[in-house]
């Protein structure tokens, strides 16, 4: 499998090989012929030198293997991956939830599992969204003026000087952008003292810039116990974010397991089965299906003799921990 990045870094790099080499269409897929011994149609590459990754009026996709024969003709290298995007009901959840915090300008919260695909769905977001969309991840060793001076480096503002004016240049840099979206990731890791000035930025904000909360291990009820203690700023901090309202993601179902081995060609029962009952969650799930899939292209040992390799490898190391 190649990305659709790398497929455009194909479709470049052919171009400038036929325009320095004089070649035209046809003349370039029988040079693809004459170097892979493999067919190339003509239709096809004018399909992908378009842009277009389908062809004909059924829009049927382009399989990968003709920008492969098209690298292999221009002697470019290019790295294979077996990563897919897989749009699961918890990649929507989250999606919709980064859209309702920019379309409100409230505070909003994401609790669910590791291994949920929350950072990654984050990560997408702002690629598809980048203007005024900002992420900050709350590594376990920063502290409360750690936390804003990563804060201000992702807003693309000076972080030195005093935390409270550091926090003050994040409010007044968001306030003057146009639908600003500030994702902070990985929330269970906030100390103490940082959500008191998130507290503060909630109440500067509001109105002006969504803010998202993505949290693991029970992030929403490590909230609420601290707040039912009346501990500190908690029970304004819970309030505030369900002003927005908290979105609790879904834990994996063998239904989930069944669609996402599918885009890798797995449909047995008996091993959509085992990948649920080895695979905690759809992080462990899609990283084993790669594996499987990296190794079966550089072996050619069969899909199903993998996954129960993998599967009884996994379970031992579970039974040993």
């Amino acid at each position: 499998m190649i990305s659709k990045s790398t497929k455009q870094e194909i479709v470049e790099a052919t171009k400038k090989y036929m325009s320095s080499n004089g070649l035209s269409q046809d003349s370039f897929s029988e040079h693809v012929r004459k170097i892979t011994g493999q067919g190339f149609s003509v239709a096809y590459l004018n399909d992908i030198l378009k842009g277009n990754l389908t062809t004909g009026p059924k829009k049927t996709q382009i399989n990968d293997k003709y920008f492969l024969r098209m690298a292999d003709a221009i002697n470019l290298k290019i790295r294979k991956t077996f990563r897919q995007h897989h749009n699961t009901d918890n990649f929507v959840a989250c999606m919709n939830t980064f859209e309702d915090a920019r379309e409100t300008a409230m505070p909003w919260g994401l609790d669910g599992g590791t291994g949920d695909g929350k950072s990654y769905a984050a990560v997408q977001y702002q690629k598809e969204n980048p203007k005024n969309t900002y992420i900050v991840r709350c590594d376990g060793d920063l502290t409360a003026k750690s936390f804003f001076v990563e804060a201000a480096h992702a807003v693309g503002i000076v972080n030195d000087g005093a935390a409270y004016n550091i926090r003050k240049n994040i409010v007044q840099k968001l306030r003057n952008e146009e639908d600003p979206l500030l994702i902070i990731d990985e929330a269970e890791n906030l100390k103490d003292r940082a959500w008191e000035s998130m507290k503060r930025i909630m109440d500067d904000l509001k109105g002006h810039c969504g803010i998202v909360f993505i949290g693991a291990n029970s992030f929403e009820a490590m909230l609420e116990k601290k707040a039912a203690k009346l501990k500190g700023c908690f029970p304004q901090v819970v309030r505030r974010i369900r002003e927005g309202g908290f979105k609790q993601l879904f834990k994996m179902t063998v239904e989930d397991v069944e669609v996402i081995a599918k885009h890798y060609g797995v449909t047995k029962q008996t091993y959509v089965k085992a990948l649920y009952d080895t695979c905690r969650n759809m992080g462990e799930l899609t990283a084993m299906l790669e594996r499987v899939m990296r190794e079966h292209d550089h072996t050619g040992k069969s899909v199903d003799e993998l996954i129960e390799l993998y599967c009884n490898v996994q379970r031992r190391m579970r039974a040993a921990a």
